[in-house]
């Protein structure tokens, strides 16, 4: 059996990790509303199939995919929740960045992440509720309060975004000379909050791995081919199927584990997330080789 580690309260060099995160995730999404511009919404309405294919993968088809996963494993209450949570949490701005890598349509990246941000701060609390409904933890301390976490989830997400967003608007040259200072601080911190997690679980990893490995990376490989497949199905231009695979495949992995550990005080409902952010960086890395071999110029 796993032991609990608490992956946001541990300290490294006097820095409470946790805290680290947190302001990481508020960065990440700063810079992601920097970079949002008026083409972006356009965007939404010039290209309404790709948008919305892409916006029903990561609302509607992510929870279902972790139920498929579900099923076929049957892994603990917790662990089930786990994927749950994952699956609710779309990619933040990092799926930007690996759109940019994979050749894929950014406007289209930035146009799902910012809506479905927007969209997930109401449905994560009643996707992950009714899954904690289901696997018997609604008569227990373990629940997600509806105001408080869109609350939360709208301090760490959109708050920041509708700041970058005002820069933007009110100084666009103070906005571009922020943008690649914040896109690096942001990738840095992403890294290290990546770095001190593998340091902090890896007297646990191979229980850890036993755990979740399979039924995390089935659900990553599913997430990406269904991105991908969906935009195969509508006849997008490669450019956009790749970016669909980026966006369906990323998740928000901070997110998840802040809402598993900071709000549901479960060690064990974070341990997907854990597995997912190497799981997704493996098929990440996949999307970029793909379109590095193969072009995507249609």
């Amino acid at each position: 059996m796993v032991e609990p580690i608490d992956v946001l309260n541990f300290t490294v060099l006097g820095v409470n990790v946790g805290a680290f995160s947190r302001w990481a995730l508020v960065l990440i999404m700063f810079g992601m509303g920097l970079n949002l511009m008026p083409k972006h919404f356009y965007y939404i309405f010039s290209n309404s199939k790709a948008f919305f294919a892409g916006l029903l993968g990561q609302i509607l088809f992510l929870p279902l995919i972790a139920l498929m996963v579900v099923a076929i494993f049957m892994p603990s209450p917790e662990v089930s929740v786990g994927l749950f949570i994952i699956a609710c949490c779309p990619g933040a701005a990092t799926s930007n960045f690996i759109t940019y890598l994979a050749r894929g349509e950014l406007a289209l990246s930035i146009s799902l992440t910012a809506a479905s941000g927007i969209v997930t701060i109401f449905t994560i609390p009643l996707i992950i509720n009714m899954a904690l409904h289901f696997f018997e933890f609604a008569d227990t301390n373990i629940r997600l309060p509806i105001l408080t976490t869109i609350w939360n989830i709208a301090s760490l997400t959109a708050a920041p975004v509708f700041v970058g967003i005002i820069v933007n608007m009110i100084n666009p040259d103070v906005a571009f000379r922020l943008q690649k200072f914040v896109s690096s601080l942001s990738f840095f911190a992403l890294l290290t909050v990546m770095y001190l997690t593998a340091i902090e679980v890896k007297s646990e990893i191979s229980s850890i791995i036993e755990i979740a490995f399979a039924p995390v990376f089935l659900m990553n490989t599913v997430m990406v081919c269904t991105g991908l497949l969906l935009g195969q199905g509508l006849k997008l231009r490669r450019k956009e199927i790749v970016t669909l695979g980026v966006e369906v495949g990323f998740q928000n992995y901070i997110l998840a584990i802040v809402i598993a550990i900071d709000l549901l005080g479960s060690f064990l409902m974070c341990i997907p997330a854990i597995i997912y952010l190497f799981c997704m960086y493996f098929s990440a890395s996949f999307l970029v080789g793909w379109s590095l071999v193969y072009g995507l110029e249609n």
